[in-house]
C-alpha cells in the first residue's frame, strides 16, 4: 500500500490518499528474513512494513469481519528501485518485484498474541544506524479497512500477503539521497514479530527445495481443513489444503499463540 503513512506522504511532499494506493508486488520478489538482498542499480531503496498474511479466502468482507480472514502478521521489506519504479510515468509493480526485493519473516504471529495488533511499533536500520521508526496506529487506513476495500474488488487467498506501508525515513526523500550499497545491512522489524537482517549483495544463488514443513495444528482461521505451512528463502506460504510445497532444509518459521496451538511440529519424510 502506497504512502499509506502521515509521516511518508510528509516527507513525500503528497497530500494523504482518499482511499488505499494499491500496487502489486509479484510473488517471485520474495525473500526470506536472514536471504541476501541482490541490487537491480544504484538508486534501490528500503521501506520497512508490516505484512498481513489472509489465511482464509477474503471476498467482499465487511470491514467488522476482516479480522476473521488474517492467519497472522509478520516483518516484510519494501525493496524498491526507484529509477525503474518512476520510469514511464510510475511502473511501482515492477520497480519493486525483483528478485529478493521482498524479504519476509522470520515469525508469523496470530493476532491474539498482540495486544493492540493495529499499534505496533516498526523500524528499520542500515548497518546499524536507525533510519525509520513509528508505530502502525500511524496508517491512514487500519488493517481491517485495507481487507474489506481490496477484498471489495478482489478476492483475497488463502497465503496472498498485504504489505501495509512504510514510515517517514526512506533513503529517496533525504538530502542528498541515499540507497543501499554493496555490502550493508538492512535490519526489519515489527513489534512481536523479530528482525529480519538481510545483507546487501548479490547475485543470488537459487537452490533445489528439499524439505516440506507440515503443521499438524491449525489456527482458527484455517477452519476448513489442517493447513500446510511453509517458510524458505523465497519467503512464506500458507495453505489451506494439503498441498505440500517445497523449502529448504534448515529454514523454519515459528508460529505460535498464547497456547503454543500453532506450531511447526515436523517435516514430511523427505526433508529434516
Amino acid at each position: 500500500i502506497g504512502l499509506h503513512t502521515a509521516s511518508h506522504a510528509a516527507e513525500s511532499g503528497m497530500d494523504l490518499p482518499a482511499m488505499p494506493a494499491v500496487f502489486t508486488k509479484f510473488p517471485a520478489s520474495l525473500g526470506g528474513p536472514f536471504a541476501p538482498i541482490e541490487l537491480s542499480g544504484d538508486a534501490v531503496d528500503w521501506e520497512v512494513e508490516l505484512v498481513v498474511v489472509v489465511g482464509r479466502r477474503a471476498d467482499r468482507v465487511p470491514e467488522a469481519q476482516a479480522w476473521d480472514h488474517v492467519a497472522g502478521l509478520c516483518v516484510g521489506q519494501d525493496v524498491s528501485d526507484r529509477t525503474v519504479q518512476f520510469a514511464a510515468g510510475a511502473q511501482f509493480s515492477l520497480g519493486k518485484s525483483y528478485r529478493t526485493y521482498g524479504p519476509t519473516g522470520p515469525w508469523l504471529v496470530t493476532p491474539d498474541e498482540l495486544a493492540d495488533p493495529d499499534d505496533l511499533a516498526l523500524g528499520g536500520a542500515i548497518d546499524g544506524e536507525t533510519g525509520q521508526e513509528d508505530r502502525t496506529s500511524g496508517l491512514v487506513f487500519p488493517i481491517s479497512r485495507l481487507i474489506a476495500q481490496i477484498s471489495a474488488v478482489v478476492p483475497l487467498l488463502p497465503g496472498d500477503l498485504v504489505f501495509t506501508g512504510t514510515p517517514a525515513g526512506v533513503g529517496i526523500t533525504r538530502r542528498p539521497p541515499r540507497f543501499l550499497r554493496d555490502g550493508e545491512g538492512v535490519e526489519s522489524c515489527v513489534e512481536g514479530g523479530g528482525t529480519s537482517r538481510n545483507p546487501v549483495g548479490g547475485p543470488v544463488e537459487e537452490e533445489p527445495g528439499e524439505a516440506v514443513v507440515e503443521v499438524e495444528r491449525s489456527h482458527p482461521a484455517f477452519r476448513e481443513r489442517p493447513a500446510v505451512i511453509l517458510v524458505d528463502d523465497v519467503g512464506l506460504q500458507a495453505r489451506r489444503d494439503h498441498a505440500r510445497e517445497l523449502a529448504r532444509p534448515g529454514r523454519g518459521l515459528v508460529f505460535r499463540d498464547r497456547e503454543d496451538q500453532l506450531l511447526i511440529l515436523r517435516a514430511v519424510p523427505g526433508g529434516e
